[in-house]
């Protein structure tokens, strides 16, 4: 076979290459073991040592970085600090770079020497002097993240230094809304103090640690953990949780506690105290969810949106069920029935039976709903209402040209939105305007709820100020609020009572003929259950505590007999104390309000008295 005489003369000359090269690079070697100069083209080996820097204090370990150049390749390198000897490796970012462990040698000044050999044996050093001196080690014991202060709150905390003076603790806060940071203590080595945030009374805030020595070093770890701030009598703690609750029923809590590298979710049996771990994954972090019968169904995100995943936790296992993907915000979830969107189909999941089905190809994306007894309403892209009750599909929304959407539904009526503001009812037969098409957009949940056939909404007042409207299941409607500045609504209740807001920072109960009470800040979610208000706030579940009775009336009566007619909590036992003279009180009778809060007592006044004072309170 003829080889091609150009490939022949190519292969040869690298061969004559090679061969110079490597004669050349061995007489470079002779003349250095000769005690000879290298030729001029050999040149010195540089050594630039970048980190670290003369002077510089260090923990442990140090880091090494170097900039070698030679005219020939560099073939060895190594770090050397108090006979501790590390290879260096070239990285993509043009440095030399490795790592000493300072563990066991002394605090202060110490030297770091690097040496390099090229390939024709031409060497170069270097030496940087720097201070060992380790960061302090910081330690909070307490709070917790997400802790309510009421409002005092109690930090604990200590720290550890190589240096013999010790180091600082120090504590400060930063509110919601970027206040500058605020100092509340110091203390040395450790740190253990009552602090009262009145101050920030209904407000989120960050509680800052940090330790530092005396050289102004800060610790690596500066600990920073939302704390709220809400310390109204009204408010009753009945659960602590060490996370973030998610959501609470008569037995159980779904809760996620932050981990660092992860979110585990758990959900904890009240009865026992104890927990089961729901999802515990390097890596994860559940953003959202909600309990189910047979444990819960909730979002998982650790990323951007594309990231998100839901999965379903029944009977131990966890099924991830994203197919093909999530819209983040779309899940619902009530009783035994969720609905989300996986960006190509509105889809409804019984979990109970673990069994999906898809309601619709063409619905919105979210503001969707689906009630406990599996009936799911949705708008679709042509802007109309409808509902699926177990495959029936029945329109909702009135055929015409108008633009509907913006669903909420109690099982059996369901309330959306008519072009902007508008407000429509649909009952089971027939559709009723709940309020007149206006100029803004209103959002289910915190601009009208349904619930057992009582509708809470927004509407204007005078001046442009939002109040609160409420009609029964009887259709009369009512004003609640007159406030002077906007009520958004937070929650409706099975029995018609509004758990609201006016401005930012203040949460009442109200409702049609109940007076509006305040019962703290905005703080947290609040929601009814089984007869009692509850606000689950960072890692706290509270009871809130009914209010006094209001008096409908005085009457006296044959025999100077008194008679008064209250009105309280429904189903609350109220006892009353009575006195003659505002100073000695003497213990009353008691009794239960109704199913509408009223209650109607006869007292017999003092013979020796013409006036009769009395006060109620909780028994």
């Amino acid at each position: 076979m003829m080889r091609n005489p150009l490939n022949a003369l190519l292969s040869t000359a690298g061969r004559l290459k090679a061969t110079i090269l490597s004669r050349f690079v061995l007489a470079l070697m002779a003349l250095a073991a000769l005690g000879l100069p290298a030729p001029a083209w050999a040149g010195p080996v540089t050594v630039k040592i970048s980190a670290p820097t003369i002077g510089l204090k260090v923990d442990d370990p140090l880091s090494i970085k170097a900039i070698l150049t030679s005219n020939l390749e560099i073939t060895n390198a190594t770090a050397e600090v108090e006979g501790r000897i590390v290879p260096l490796v070239f990285s993509t970012s043009g440095y030399w770079t490795n790592s000493i462990s300072m563990a066991g040698l002394p605090r202060g000044s110490h030297t770091v020497v690097v040496s390099a050999t090229d390939h024709g044996g031409t060497t170069g050093q270097a030496s940087a002097q720097f201070v060992y001196d380790q960061r302090p080690v910081l330690t909070v014991s307490s709070p917790l993240k997400f802790s309510v202060a009421r409002p005092d709150i109690h930090v604990v905390a200590s720290c550890t230094d190589d240096d013999p003076v010790g180091c600082t603790i120090k504590v400060s806060i930063q509110s919601q809304g970027g206040d500058q940071l605020q100092l509340l203590g110091t203390g040395t080595n450790s740190f253990d103090q009552t602090l009262s945030l009145a101050a920030l009374e209904g407000r989120p805030m960050d509680l800052l640690i940090e330790a530092r020595d005396s050289a102004g070093q800060r610790s690596s770890n500066v600990v920073t953990l939302r704390i709220f701030v809400e310390s109204s009598p009204r408010l009753v703690e009945v659960e602590t949780l060490p996370g973030a609750i998610w959501q609470a029923t008569t037995n159980r809590i779904l809760y996620a506690e932050d981990l660092g590298d992860r979110r585990t979710l758990k959900i904890r049996d009240r009865a026992t105290k104890a927990d089961t771990v729901v999802m515990d994954i390097a890596g994860d972090y559940p953003s959202y969810g909600f309990l189910s019968p047979k444990g819960a169904i909730f979002v998982e995100q650790a990323g951007s949106s594309t990231s998100a995943r839901i999965f379903d936790f029944s009977d131990g296992q966890l099924v991830d069920l994203t197919s093909p993907k999530l819209l983040t915000s779309s899940l619902v979830a009530k009783g035994s029935h969720a609905i989300w969107h996986d960006t190509s189909a509105l889809v409804e999941r019984d979990l109970e039976s673990g069994i999906n089905r898809t309601i619709s190809v063409v619905a919105h994306n979210d503001d969707n709903d689906v009630s406990t007894n599996g009936d799911v309403v949705y708008s679709t892209y042509d802007n109309k209402v409808w509902r699926d009750s177990a495959g029936s599909v029945e329109q909702l929304s009135p055929d015409d040209a108008s633009q509907y959407g913006g669903v909420v539904a109690d099982g059996v009526s369901a309330l959306f939105q008519k072009q902007l503001g508008g407000l429509i009812l649909y009952g089971g037969t027939n559709q009723v305007e709940i309020l007149p098409v206006g100029t803004r957009f209103i959002y289910p949940g915190s601009d009208f709820q349904l619930n057992n056939g009582w509708i809470a909404y927004n509407g204007y007042g005078t001046g442009g100020i939002l109040q609160l409207f409420e009609r029964s299941p009887l259709g009369v409607a009512q004003r609640i609020t007159y406030f002077g500045t906007s009520s958004h609504l937070s929650a409706l209740a099975p029995d018609g009572q509004i758990a609201f807001t006016v401005g930012n920072n203040d949460r009442y109960l109200g409702g049609a003929d109940r007076p509006s009470d305040k019962i703290g800040s905005s703080l947290g979610t609040v929601f009814w259950q089984e007869g009692k208000w509850y606000i689950a706030l960072g890692r706290v579940l509270f009871e809130v505590i009914p209010p006094p009775p209001v008096v409908l009336g005085v009457a006296r009566t044959v025999g100077s007999k008194l008679s008064l007619v209250l009105k309280g909590q429904a189903n609350t036992t109220y006892q009353y104390d009575t006195s003659s003279d505002l100073i000695t009180w003497t213990t009353g009778p008691d009794g239960t309000t109704d199913g509408t809060g009223q209650l109607t007592l006869e007292v017999t006044p003092s013979d020796a008295a013409p006036f009769l004072y009395y006060r109620a309170h909780l028994k």
